[in-house]
């Protein structure tokens, strides 16, 4: 059948690969007009989701699915409890009449003002992933609650145009759940810090201003604001999140669409797609939203940087945890007196000091 057959039957409507980069590089210009602005990112997500969704067919006859894009797709049994996922690609079952994501998108914004299609705004976007793992997690364990028929959850974190795939599995989750749950509950005791030489200031960094900022560090005194369990100074319990309770991080940090303007998505993307989609028995029509026959899966870059901020990420409540122990015992126990150098000293919540009748006076 000749082109202008096709445009004249009623039955066909064309959507052109130009057509689709063309809106894609619309919806990125509106996105990078104000790159702190998360809903100006939504319309590019649903174009990408959308795009999927509309090439997408089950390779199974078996299965009657269909591919439908729901966006801030609904995870919960009730009003009072649910998750709400930035743009999810959900199968509906025409036989059950059940629904269930395949997977979903979690976008944030890249605060970077140039182009986001430049290494800079690439290296920006590492930063931002570990800052969104807590809210995926919370996704995904609602979703396994309220789809029990699926026992892995593959997710897109999208920062500006850089995406990385999650999979998780809900046995995984669940041990990393009983991890942390196991360590709230058995809390190891361990000392402040090292001993502090008697001729060196006993006062808690956090609890002390330095009138000299440019004094070098002592050893066995923390000089930053922030305590760090992991400092070298501090005898902490090693926290390391056992791996074989993370989630599987597939890609990292790759870039959505190519081109400036666009036109082309990222093959390893569309090839992360796929690898999502047959979980189900579900495929892409062959198009150009096809993969290439001949990809090669070494296109992908490293993950060694994002395992690292995933691993950082799930430990996050036990690291948070064991630095407000360490805070609370040195307002229990840090002993005066103070160091003559240091000023706005706060004493201890056991210390006994002498305390003057009549409150002081604002000169």
């Amino acid at each position: 059948m000749s082109s202008t057959k096709w445009q004249n039957n009623p039955s066909f409507i064309i959507y052109t690969e130009a057509e689709s980069m063309k809106r894609l590089e619309c919806n990125l210009q509106i996105a990078m007009k104000d790159p702190m602005n998360e809903y100006k990112l939504y319309p590019l997500i649903n174009r990408v989701a959308t795009d999927i969704a509309i090439s997408t067919s089950c390779i199974n006859e078996q299965h009657s699915h269909l591919l439908e894009v729901h966006n801030q797709a609904f995870f919960g049994t009730s009003k009072a409890d649910f998750r709400l996922p930035d743009c999810a690609a959900c199968f509906f079952d025409f036989e059950t009449g059940v629904h269930f994501p395949a997977f979903w998108f979690e976008v944030k914004p890249l605060p970077a003002h140039e182009d986001w299609r430049t290494p800079e705004a690439e290296i920006r976007a590492i930063q931002e992933f570990e800052n969104i793992i807590p809210q995926v997690r919370s996704q995904v364990e609602k979703a396994l609650r309220v789809f029990p028929s699926i026992d892995k959850c593959y997710v897109f974190i999208v920062v500006g145009i850089y995406w990385s795939l999650l999979r998780f599995e809900r046995e995984r989750e669940e041990g990393a759940r009983q991890h942390t749950e196991s360590w709230f509950e058995h809390k190891p005791d361990f000392p402040l810090t090292n001993p502090i030489p008697a001729a060196q200031s006993t006062t808690p960094t956090r609890k002390r201003r330095r009138k000299d900022s440019g004094e070098a560090t002592r050893p066995g005194i923390y000089h930053s604001t922030t305590l760090d369990p992991l400092s070298k100074q501090s005898s902490a319990p090693d926290i390391t999140f056992p791996k074989e309770f993370l989630p599987e991080l597939l890609y990292f940090n790759e870039p959505l669409i190519m081109g400036t303007p666009v036109d082309q998505y990222n093959p390893v993307f569309l090839r992360a797609v796929q690898q999502a989609l047959s979980e189900h028995h579900c495929s892409m029509q062959p198009s150009w939203l096809s993969s290439p026959d001949d990809f090669d899966n070494n296109l992908a870059g490293d993950l060694s940087a994002g395992l690292e901020k995933l691993a950082s990420a799930y430990a996050l409540p036990i690291v948070d945890e064991l630095t407000k122990n360490i805070m609370e015992q040195e307002d229990a126990e840090w002993p005066t007196p103070q160091n003559k150098s240091d000023s706005t000293y706060l004493p201890g919540k056991h210390q006994a000091l002498e305390r003057s009748p009549y409150p002081r006076r604002l000169l």
